[in-house]
């Protein structure tokens, strides 16, 4: 892994937070011989992980570093090995192993580490790793004869990995745990950087050793050579600074931070920009191919934020395909009578999930797909199905490792049908899907709508009905491993009796929806009314953007405050400045409603997706992409 500068640290630990939370669970509980001493060396290891972030790249990959800190805290629990709970029948035989062995061998089986790795974390060479892990394996299984000229791949070992996963299948992190995990480790990033405060800057000491040898130099050189003459010691003081690629200066004046900029020839087509998703790392545009001839498929390109400065199109780059099938009726796939009738992507670390809602014209149903692209591969594959109720409809999110389906049902036995909405017309549009697919039920795709081009009516919303709808409750999945066919593992449910949520986004402390379809908006009030439902099932409500018709989005701050962020139409419209683009944070309904900040210039386009949000401006006449941090 490469070094990152430290405001980054936080965002990259919360990472290796969502990837290997369950895999550092499973090993502490084993270590440790009980599920409260797991949880307490789960959040040690994830708060020591921050500490030692400045030598995290030394360990060329995340995890890595992030098993590598879970070694070191097991070194620091030695003392009060034994002392952290009652030990677990299933998992009594681990605590006979000495220390270095016991926590050898799980980095093995359960952190799926090899010898190569091993290695590296802990510093030893690869036959004495070899050596330990026979030796930990003959330790529990003493009638066992171990392998001679030990190779890593003996039976023995395998077996004895297989067992100690198979004690640890169902173990998942409770999401209180979670809640633990993530305060724990932002103290400790309040904590680090006080101390730095304290310290002064560490470049101060470098600066001052650098400017003394910096001026010897200079004196030395100085007295052997001769004197330049005036003329060409002239310097041009009105050269502008250059910046990314020498592209304009992004516009300013809401609450971010640039990450990337990149040069365009001109605007991208509308169909590349309806579904974009943004991470930390690079900016996915997903678009859907239909054909009469083939099922369709979603691919998927990609700049790498890295990249900046760039031209666009010389950064975009395939990250891979999403075949699409239809449902299965009675064993056959009948691709003739389901038709797409919306669909959403969402990236989150090394995945990305596209949700797709299938519509049967001919008996009214629906179905909701949800695919899995595991990036670092390209593998993808279908996931997850989920039946929707007839006439009733169903809303998908996927976020941070997590992916959350809610379905509503009808208040009514007799279905109504649901139109669709101009948001959801347009989104079908410019993806290129068909612009009358039927279907008794429709999905409220997290941003199906929002990426398309700004000010659409609707917002991504569930389509307006006349018979309420009724929410099921919220069923939630975690994302595990590598293979797109079992990486969603239902982890939790939450009740709804609030209803059906519109237009939802999955941040690290729950759902964020911007309305509850169905539900009448409040008279005589200028504001929209926005709700968080948390991974314990508790409401929040929050006073949203103004209830003007305008495209809004949700995005959070690197202190893990939500805002909200709105564009509205230009006064002096043009084709490449059409849109102004405005941004507050979230109010409780207790507090006051604060100002909106807003951009100092119009967009021709623009995006938020999670912490980040993206323009495309006009800057005297070079026409770029600025892809930015929310702080």
């Amino acid at each position: 892994m490469k070094r990152k500068p430290r405001m980054d640290r936080l965002d990259v630990v919360s990472r290796w937070m969502e990837a290997f939370a369950p895999a550092v669970y499973q090993f502490a509980c084993l270590y440790t011989g009980s599920r409260v001493g797991g949880e307490d060396l789960t959040v040690r290891a994830f708060a020591n992980a921050l500490r030692r972030y400045d030598i995290a790249h030394l360990f060329l990959s995340d995890a890595n570093a992030m098993f590598a800190s879970l070694a070191a805290t097991c070194k620091e629990l030695e003392p009060l090995d034994g002392a952290v709970g009652a030990v677990q029948d299933a998992w009594g035989d681990v605590q006979r192993l000495r220390p270095e062995l016991r926590a050898l061998l799980l980095l093995y089986a359960i952190g799926r580490r090899d010898v190569a790795d091993l290695s590296r974390i802990l510093l030893l060479p690869g036959r004495v790793v070899l050596a330990r892990l026979h030796a930990a394996c003959a330790a529990l299984h003493p009638h066992v004869e171990p392998p001679r000229g030990g190779v890593e791949s003996d039976g023995l070992i395998r077996a004895v990995s297989e067992d100690l996963l198979a004690r640890v299948s169902g173990l998942d992190v409770p999401e209180e745990l979670w809640v633990r995990i993530r305060k724990v480790v932002w103290a400790t990033d309040r904590e680090l950087e006080a101390g730095r405060r304290h310290r002064g800057p560490r470049w101060l000491v470098y600066a001052v050793v650098c400017t003394v040898l910096f001026g010897a130099v200079a004196v030395d050189i100085g007295a052997r050579e001769s004197p330049v003459a005036g003329a060409q010691m002239a310097v041009n003081r009105n050269t502008p600074p250059v910046l990314a690629g020498g592209l304009p200066d992004p516009l300013q004046n809401l609450p971010v931070v640039t990450q990337a900029q990149f040069s365009l020839s001109q605007m991208p087509p509308s169909d590349l920009l309806s579904h974009v998703a943004i991470s930390d790392t690079a900016m996915y545009f997903p678009q859907l191919r239909q054909s009469v001839n083939t099922w369709p498929s979603i691919d998927v390109s990609s700049v790498q934020l890295g990249r900046t400065g760039q031209p666009f199109d010389a950064a975009l780059a395939t990250s891979g395909t999403i075949p699409l099938v239809p449902p299965i009726e009675n064993g056959v796939t009948s691709g003739d009578n389901w038709k797409i009738a919306d669909w959403d992507f969402d990236v989150s670390g090394d995945w990305a999930y596209a949700s797709v809602t299938w519509g049967d014209g001919n008996s009214n149903r629906s179905v909701v797909q949800v695919y899995g692209l595991y990036l670092p591969t390209g593998k993808s594959g279908l996931a997850l199905s989920v039946d929707v109720p007839q006439g009733g409809a169903a809303v998908a999110a996927m976020g941070r490792n997590r992916v959350v389906i809610q379905t509503g049902v009808r208040n009514s036995t007799k279905a109504v049908a649901a139109p669709s909405t101009s948001a959801n017309a347009a989104a079908q549009g410019t993806s290129g899907g068909p612009s009358g697919a039927a279907g008794g039920g429709d999905i409220a795709a997290n941003r199906a709508s929002s990426n398309a081009v700004p000010g659409a009516p609707g917002g991504g919303a569930t389509a307006s009905v006349q018979a309420k709808l009724v929410g099921l409750p919220v069923n939630v999945y975690r994302v595990y491993g590598t293979q797109p066919l079992q990486s969603l593992v239902k982890s939790s449910q939450i009740g709804a009796p609030f209803g059906l949520m519109e237009d939802p986004t999955v941040f690290p402390d729950g759902v964020l929806f911007t309305g509850i379809s169905g539900a009448a908006s409040l008279p005589l009030e200028p504001n929209t009314e926005w709700y968080l439902l948390n991974w314990n099932g508790d409401l929040s409500k929050f006073t949203g953007p103004p209830d003007d018709g305008q495209q809004h989005w949700a995005v959070m701050g690197a202190a893990n405050d939500l805002w909200w962020v709105e564009t509205t139409p230009s006064p002096s419209a043009t084709r490449l400045q059409a849109w102004q683009v405005l941004m507050a944070p979230l109010a409780t309904q207790s507090g006051s409603t604060p100002a909106a900040l807003s951009l100092d210039g119009s967009v021709a386009w623009f995006t938020a997706y999670q912490s980040h949000v993206a323009w495309i401006q006009s800057t005297g006449g070079r026409l770029e992409l600025v892809v930015s941090a929310v702080q």
